[in-house]
């Protein structure tokens, strides 16, 4: 089960092709609802790093 917070109102997990394929499933998905507000969640964590120390 995913929880979404914020002005989120669902999830919807994708397999595309590319961005490109990304941005044609948006524009229809605008033409039907108003606004859409887009979030990419990465599958592989970022490593700690530590900032540049200068």
């Amino acid at each position: 089960m995913q929880q979404v917070t914020g002005d989120d109102c669902f999830v919807c997990r994708l397999w595309l092709r590319s961005i490109e394929h990304l941005d044609d499933i948006r524009a229809r998905v605008t033409d039907r609802a108003a606004t859409s507000s887009t979030a990419i969640v990465k599958t592989t964590p970022v490593e700690r790093r530590m900032p540049p120390l200068e």
